[in-house]
């Protein structure tokens, strides 16, 4: 809760946060996180592979939020990020954030939060995840 209030703070924004924890598990958003990495990395993996493969998939849930403008500057900023430390790697890097979209809006079509944290632990033999996401307020309705 704490470093959440401060980077939204630190971003100019300070909302009052409402704090939803009493959801069932299917509407957590490390739910959401969860079901795509399980997709995505296999049982043997390593847990930096979960890590890395995690951070993929935030970006690009966040990525998928933004306007189509907004995406594609941010698609073309990965492209130029990427050609710095591997100049032939930056197609296939914009490919691979373009995949990921695309899987989380066939997934979680309707889920527009936005993911400020993920962190993934080992626990027993699992990869647990543990994430936070903010929305915008509920607008009141015109009937209201």
């Amino acid at each position: 809760m704490n470093a959440t209030q401060s980077r939204l703070k630190a971003s100019g924004l300070s909302p009052p946060l409402v704090i939803r924890n009493e959801v069932p598990p299917e509407q957590k958003i490390s739910y959401g996180i969860s079901k795509i990495l399980d997709s995505e990395v296999g049982e043997d993996a390593s847990l930096d592979e979960y890590r890395h493969r995690a951070k993929a998939i935030v970006l690009a849930w966040n990525v998928s939020l933004l306007p189509l403008e907004e995406q594609a500057n941010t698609l073309k900023q990965l492209g130029d990020f990427a050609r710095q430390t591997d100049p032939g790697g930056a197609a296939a890097a914009q490919a691979e954030l373009l995949r990921l979209i695309e899987k989380k809006r066939l997934m979680f079509p309707d889920d527009k939060r936005f993911i400020v944290s993920c962190d993934l632990q080992l626990v027993g033999n699992k990869v647990h995840v543990t994430a936070a996401a903010v929305s915008a307020p509920a607008q009141p309705s015109a009937t209201s």
